[in-house]
């Protein structure tokens, strides 16, 4: 829940989810160091805490693909968006061209020019890491 949380505060631009998230994280933390089998998604999400989650925006006709391209190499802390229609999502709204598939890189609120080379997304990945 908390990290489903953190991640509808990315897509719907509210830091009132983040922060409800965060509030989460706190009351575990304590047992995650005696329990770390048993909290093992909330160490994942402590993990995260750390750095703010990179955003991959895919909009076009082929989104499915790409992302499935991308996603498929396991990069941390990545958040997908995508649509084959325009979208007011935040990381979607005003990005989509009709007939051509591009993806953004975004950390934080700033997204790098598009590109349709999914290459060109892993290689800003790779550096990222």
């Amino acid at each position: 829940m908390a990290q489903a949380l953190k991640h509808l505060g990315a897509a719907f631009d509210r830091a009132d989810f983040t922060e409800i998230s965060d509030k989460m994280l706190d009351k575990v933390k304590p047992l995650i160091g005696r329990y770390p089998s048993s909290f093992s998604n909330w160490a994942s999400l402590w993990m995260e805490q750390g750095k703010e989650a990179s955003v991959i925006a895919v909009c076009g006709p082929d989104f499915r693909e790409k992302i499935k391209e991308i996603r498929q190499l396991n990069f941390p802390r990545i958040i997908y968006f995508g649509s084959d229609k325009p979208s007011d999502l935040p990381y979607l709204q005003n990005r989509f061209v009709e007939g051509i598939t591009l993806i953004y890189f975004c950390t934080g609120k700033e997204c790098k020019l598009p590109t349709q080379d999914t290459s060109a997304i892993i290689n800003l990945l790779t550096a990222d890491c």
